[in-house]
């Protein structure tokens, strides 16, 4: 099953490797991929059970799907994912 949501925070190319990265690595999930413009994350799932996991990951990233909180904390969370996504 394919499904796309919106994140925020996505600013820059950065964001996307670390989000294209991190999410490659939940079991379950493959054709990660990231559109800056629209901050749309889409991937293929195979069970109903991995989108938890995916929000949890997300959010843990500092890139909270759209309509989660997204406190200072968070936003800060997302320049460290970034600045990673930078210099791997």
């Amino acid at each position: 099953m394919r499904k796309t949501i919106k994140v925020q925070n996505l600013k820059c190319q950065g964001c996307v490797r670390t989000i294209v990265t991190e999410l490659n690595d939940v079991p379950g999930l493959k054709s990660v991929e990231v559109e800056i413009e629209t901050s749309m994350v889409s991937f293929d799932y195979s069970s109903p059970d991995d989108m938890p996991i995916v929000e949890l990951k997300l959010l843990g990233l500092g890139y909270p799907p759209e309509g989660f909180d997204n406190p200072m904390i968070t936003r800060a969370k997302s320049v460290v994912s970034c600045a990673l996504g930078k210099i791997s």
